[in-house]
């Protein structure tokens, strides 16, 4: 299982000579295929109902293309960093997809959602918050029926958080 501090480090290495915009293309390379597929499986395994997907640091926005290719029609991008959402929403509106764009930390983000995917919970452990603590206000901004998917806990702390709110 490859952490996100891995994914850090080979993303790293595959753009050490470059920088700018063609480093934050080989990022968007590195996590965005994954993402991609894993959030594709995720949801064709547990069913994706039809509403609103938030993707949590979305990067690129690769887990809300995977819910919009099996017909999720609208996304909420949300991301600390400004360039890459701002990437997310330029490939969206090229698709001809619906996606509401949030900047910035969870405390600001989008209500409710039918689904929130989240690629890793390392941030959590990052900023210091109580991993249960921050799950717990994801779930509360879930649609009745909707679902969590988190791609990848990243420490045992969070894995361990996880387990129990099942």
């Amino acid at each position: 299982q490859l952490t996100a501090d891995r994914q850090r480090s080979l993303a790293r290495q595959s753009s050490a000579e470059l920088s700018g915009e063609d480093a934050l293309a080989v990022a968007g390379l590195v996590y965005g295929a994954r993402t991609f597929y894993i959030a594709g499986r995720l949801f064709k395994t547990n069913g994706l109902s039809p509403g609103s997907v938030h993707d949590l640091g979305c990067g690129w926005g690769a887990g809300a293309l995977a819910a919009a290719a099996l017909g999720s029609t609208d996304a909420v991008l949300s991301d600390v960093d400004p360039r890459v959402l701002d990437r997310a929403s330029a490939l969206f509106k090229s698709l001809g997809l619906r996606a509401t764009t949030v900047l910035g930390p969870l405390e600001r983000q989008h209500p409710s959602s039918n689904a929130i995917l989240a690629y890793s919970l390392n941030e959590l452990r990052v900023r210091g918050g109580d991993p249960l603590a921050v799950l717990g206000g994801l779930l509360n901004r879930l649609e009745p029926g909707g679902r969590l998917y988190v791609l990848d806990p990243g420490t045992q702390e969070c894995g361990a958080a996880l387990s129990t709110l099942r």
